[in-house]
């Protein structure tokens, strides 16, 4: 494994499809006027929500899928095989759909459910599109925080854009480097995760 390759790597370690909706919880607390309130009223309920969707959207997952590994569901974590890529997806729908129904619906919070939204649109199509090509979930999850940057007006924020196309063309282009998509592949994972969080916005 030469240098590039192996940044690359690192790179798409950091920016793990699983983890990108966390980042953009994170962004959301500091860009949207209701988390910037609810922080300063009560620091803790607001680390509560963000561990809380930590926990139920990365790392349960991230447990579940590294033990559908180890058990040889799937040959590897990079999930090349394209029928195996059902398996990390409907352990992942199924995690979200457990946070929106026996947490989200018993508080108060209509941003952080509309997150958990646009991620359950998200994963579905990228279920169904599946089935087609081996479309980049990297693509699909950086291509949902672009969509509510630009479909937000609270997230419209001249660096936070910088940043999250910083961060999308990065995450694209080491997935090309690693040639573990075509560009086909990896636009049509941006248009289904902004897309997804147009549709999720209309809810």
């Amino acid at each position: 494994m030469n240098k590039e390759e192996k940044t690359n790597k690192i790179l798409c370690m950091i920016f793990n499809p699983l983890i990108i909706p966390t980042y953009g919880l994170i962004a959301m607390v500091f860009l949207i006027p209701y988390f910037r309130l609810l922080f300063i009223v009560s620091k803790t309920i607001v680390i509560l929500y963000c561990l809380s969707f930590f926990f139920m959207t990365f790392l349960l997952p991230f447990i579940t899928i590294y033990l559908m590994y180890r058990k040889k569901l799937i040959d590897n974590l990079y999930i090349e095989d394209k029928e195996q890529r059902y398996y990390p997806l409907i352990v992942t729908l199924v995690y979200y759909l457990i946070y929106l129904l026996f947490f989200l619906m018993k508080i108060n919070n209509p941003i952080l459910t509309i997150l958990v939204l646009v991620s359950v649109i998200a994963i579905c199509l990228a279920i169904l599109l599946t089935y087609f090509t081996k479309i980049s979930f990297y693509s699909i999850s950086i291509g949902t925080i672009i969509g509510f940057i630009f479909i937000l007006p609270t997230m419209r924020n001249i660096y936070a854009i910088i940043v999250v196309l910083l961060i999308a063309g990065i995450i694209c282009s080491s997935r090309l480097v690693l040639n573990r998509h075509n560009i086909t592949q990896i636009v049509l994972g941006l248009i289904v995760g902004f897309v997804s969080s147009f549709l999720g916005l209309l809810f």
